[in-house]
């Protein structure tokens, strides 16, 4: 009788484990409820980071989506909860881009891309905690109205007058015309590739936000030709074809394809 109750016991103790085990089975998945994000940027914010990083050259490095809590920190000499409570206030919120010194990556300031969602009351209360912090912390702050298309002089001029940054120089050889920073389609292409031509900014490529370089066809019927391809081939085959010179044959129908040596 006594083995009875033993094994009796036993199968308990085996079904009980099993059960446990499913439990924590079905558990599992839901401990790591995450997914990509797919790009780290919109598309306005990644054309105007390829905008910012041909302004400001090689002295200078702009990051994007950085934390607040990565370039300030909480002072010294507070108790143990004033501390916790002012990093709380700082580890969940993030800058749209900082500028750091290539050199030693030492912070310059930080830029945020105000659109129409800056203008909800929480949004605008999340603004000015900002401003106030990196004011506090000695950092400068600029912010950029989110428009379609940007001035390049003007945003050479409020770059220097925010960070004293040393792109002032090449004020006087850029004309006052337009960056584009969204998506851009056709059309604006277009204008971003004449703009490229009176001495602006090369223009966009509008499948992966690479910039579009002007190079000479080698092969192929279209031999010889200029035309524009992104600077990320392989990866990205994007072409367009460059505007014609005066005096050559016409223009060919849009689409062709180009062909890239490596």
């Amino acid at each position: 009788m006594s083995n009875w109750i033993i094994l009796f016991v036993f199968l308990i103790i085996v079904s009980l484990a099993l059960a446990l085990f499913k439990k924590k089975d079905r558990k599992a998945p839901a401990d790591f409820p995450y997914q990509s994000k797919n790009v780290l940027c919109s598309p306005a914010e990644r054309s105007f980071l390829g905008a910012l990083d041909k302004i400001v050259g090689n002295g200078y490095r702009i990051f994007a989506k950085v934390r607040l809590a990565d370039i300030v920190e909480v002072n010294q000499g507070l108790s143990s909860s004033a501390r916790q409570s002012a990093f709380n206030r700082i580890s969940r919120k993030h800058l749209d881009f900082v500028i750091c010194n290539a050199r030693d990556l030492s912070i310059v300031g930080a830029i945020e891309l105000d659109d129409k969602s800056h203008l909800k009351k929480g949004r605008r209360e999340r603004d000015q905690f900002l401003d106030k912090a990196l004011e506090a912390a000695g950092v400068s702050m600029l912010r950029v109205k989110a428009q379609s298309t940007y001035s390049i002089k003007e945003v050479l001029s409020d770059l220097d007058s925010a960070f004293n940054i040393k792109v002032g120089g090449i004020l006087e050889e850029i004309p006052d015309l337009s960056e584009t920073v969204k998506e851009p389609g056709e059309k604006q292409l277009d204008e971003a590739i004449d703009n490229s031509n009176a001495g602006t900014a090369a223009p966009v490529c509008p499948k992966c936000g690479g910039e579009l370089i002007e190079r000479v066809a080698t092969k192929g019927q279209y031999a010889g030709q200029k035309f524009w391809g992104c600077s990320n081939f392989p990866k990205c085959k994007f072409t367009k074809k460059a505007e014609q010179t005066p005096g050559s044959q016409p223009e060919k129908e849009n689409g062709v394809k180009f062909t890239i040596d490596p």
